[in-house]
């Protein structure tokens, strides 16, 4: 559905997709297209990818493209407008797979099933040559944050593999303007509160102190402002699940954007 100004319309027909879908995620091209990514309850719950072209839903190149299951879907678009998705693929033992439709086909970004061990959680961005970037909830690193980058040929680490300080819930990441990545997550080190950090060139840091929500949360959602200043959006265990907004300041910490009464919870 969009919302037209005055009230939510739907976009084509409702339920398009042919059967029950899972781990759905949407993008917009640069002309406003919308496209989603889901698993495909009618494919075995592989990965389709579906574009809107003004009247009807389509899907993009074949349904079920993937190997096998494909969990934690994240879709994201180049500068043309083409998909590429990352997902946790059943069909190479859990591990993180990358595929990129070119025009006509979908093919994997380097080899599938590329990480070292099973991922959660996986987050896709691409930069603004259009070189893709995953990070997940890395297994093989006892739950910890792990980013990876396709170099053109092989898929190589960015910083250290499980840089979090604990087990990192709800993974996010985002490119800044210079295509410095940037995750949030629950961070499970800090309390399970939210943490931001930044990749420096060489290392991972934090943006503002490491666990800086006031309590523990869950869907973490980040987005970067036009000055590249960090927002955060969560599920707010303390306030019964309910959303929270926080964002970053110039001097790198972090306020509510409504400030609570002293008789407020």
């Amino acid at each position: 559905m969009r919302f037209d100004g005055n009230a939510w319309v739907l976009v084509g027909m409702p339920s398009f997709s042919a059967w029950a879908i899972g781990a759905i995620d949407l993008a917009l091209d640069v002309q406003g297209t919308p496209i989603v990514a889901y698993m495909d309850g009618a494919n075995a719950y592989r990965a389709t990818v579906m574009r809107f072209d003004g009247s009807a839903w389509l899907p993009v190149g074949t349904p079920g493209f993937s190997t096998g299951e494909a969990w934690y879907l994240s879709l994201a678009l180049d500068e043309q407008g083409m998909p590429c998705v990352a997902y946790q693929d059943r069909g190479h033992g859990d591990r993180a797979t990358v595929m990129c439709f070119d025009g006509s086909a979908w093919l994997p970004v380097g080899a599938p099933g590329f990480s070292t061990g099973e991922v959660d959680l996986t987050d896709l961005a691409l930069d603004a040559q259009g070189i893709p970037y995953v990070a997940y909830h890395d297994v093989a690193y006892n739950r910890k944050a792990t980013v990876m980058r396709f170099d053109g040929s092989a898929w190589v680490a960015v910083g250290a593999p499980g840089f979090s300080a604990g087990e990192a819930g709800d993974v996010n990441l985002v490119l800044d303007g210079q295509n410095t990545p940037y995750v949030a997550y629950g961070d499970r080190g800090n309390g399970g509160r939210t943490t931001v950090m930044r990749f420096d060139g060489s290392a991972w840091v934090p943006f503002g102190a490491p666990g800086f929500s006031p309590f523990e949360v869950d869907d973490v959602s980040l987005a970067l402002d036009g000055q590249d200043m960090p927002y955060v959006a969560y599920s707010d265990r303390f306030l019964l699940y309910k959303a929270s907004v926080m964002r970053a300041l110039e001097v790198r910490a972090y306020l509510p954007l409504v400030i609570r009464s002293a008789t407020s919870p």
